[in-house]
């Protein structure tokens, strides 16, 4: 499977992005885990400490932020999150629609197509840069 995480500052612009490939995550809802602690890791390892996540599938979401134990083929991976959460001063974890997220599922493509690890500090990769520009637009018009 794909990861794909795309950092945006307060004004909407990337701050960094990261892409990269996980074997043995055959189901969907454990994948989009996976790649939400991949996310809250890569803030962290930034330096960062108020952070809004958004994430697109809703069972996800509740689970972080409900905050409860499951016993899911994903509960380990939630509650790794809450840990990780757990070290930054403000944090929340809202739900968008799939189209808010079509940048991170073009870097997870990416990811999936070269198979290799690639971080973007302050840049991103061609292939999303219309991705983004458009969904930057769409978020301040």
């Amino acid at each position: 499977m794909g990861i794909g995480v795309i950092i945006r500052d307060s004004q909407g612009l990337v701050s960094a992005a990261l892409s990269f490939t996980r074997e043995g995550f055959p189901e969907p809802t454990t994948a989009k885990s996976m790649g939400a602690l991949c996310a809250v890791e890569f803030c962290r390892d930034l330096g960062m400490q108020n952070i809004i996540f958004e994430g697109d599938v809703e069972v996800v979401v509740k689970a972080i932020n409900v905050n409860v134990s499951m016993c899911s083929s994903y509960g380990q991976i939630i509650e790794d999150i809450i840990r990780v959460l757990a070290g930054f001063k403000k944090w929340e974890v809202l739900l968008v629609q799939q189209e808010a997220n079509e940048a991170t599922h073009g870097l997870a493509k990416l990811a999936a197509q070269e198979k290799m690890e690639k971080v973007w500090i302050e840049e991103i990769p061609n292939s999303i840069y219309s991705i983004v520009t458009l969904e930057h637009f769409a978020l301040f018009v």
